[in-house]
């Protein structure tokens, strides 16, 4: 089963969720971006899969998706997302979300 892992971090508020399908997901980051809550978002495919240490379900990112930036007058730009999977420890599932450094 995929799944659609949307991330908006921003320096007041995040906003991040799980969407059955792209344009859900798609629409619910832009949504942060225009507001300016959001500073940037990220969209991804993803599988649920078991944790083989933890035997918890968990989301496995697949590396396709969208990153976005807000532009001049709210305008957002999607752009096809970057590999950047690369760095992360071979064997690892089921990364966390991205984090946020929202100040309260």
């Amino acid at each position: 089963m995929i799944v659609w892992l949307w991330d908006a971090p921003g320096p007041v508020r995040c906003g991040r969720g799980v969407t059955g399908d792209e344009g859900s997901a798609l629409g619910a980051a832009a949504v942060f971006l225009r507001s300016g809550a959001a500073c940037s978002a990220t969209v991804e495919a993803a599988r649920m899969v078991l944790d083989e240490r933890t035997l918890n379900r968990v989301y496995e990112r697949t590396g396709t998706g969208w990153q976005a930036r807000r532009g001049e007058h709210g305008a957002v730009r999607w752009q096809p997302l970057r590999q950047a999977h690369e760095d992360r420890p071979s064997g690892q599932r089921g990364s966390p979300w991205f984090t946020c450094s929202a100040r309260s």
